[in-house]
């Protein structure tokens, strides 16, 4: 995407791919903080898939551009996103299975990640 529709050279188009890790490493903090202190995890949830429909949804409507900045900008939603899944989902775990079962529930949804992490880029790939 970066290097077709916006000129980005492959090493360029790498490091900008990196942009929605660096920002949930920046706010994942901050919104674990604000879970903390107020709650509203369902709403935050809803909240992080708005974004990612949001963040894709923006990244179809852009015009094809010659290095523009806006094309960072679903990456950096997408971020957003991932910080309310990171943060609410994985933290909220513990208050759906016991304690003594913890260790298999968060080994189960890891495997479920990974197992998307490997399917879907040949789906997409295909697409």
């Amino acid at each position: 995407m970066l290097q077709k529709r916006f000129n980005y050279g492959q090493v360029e188009a790498g490091y900008y791919f990196t942009l929605p890790y660096i920002v949930a490493a920046i706010f994942s903090p901050i919104l674990g903080w604000f879970v903390e202190k107020y709650g509203h995890r369902m709403t935050i949830t809803i909240l992080g898939s708005v974004l990612m429909i949001a963040a894709h949804s923006f990244e179809l409507c852009l015009p094809d551009c010659d290095r523009c900045w806006v094309s960072l900008a679903p990456l950096i939603i997408l971020g957003l996103s991932y910080t309310t899944y990171a943060v609410v989902l994985w933290g909220a775990l513990p208050y759906m299975v016991e304690a003594r079962t913890l260790g298999t529930a968060f080994g189960i949804c890891t495997m479920f990640q990974n197992l998307g992490t490997v399917i879907a880029p040949p789906i997409i790939g295909l697409i």
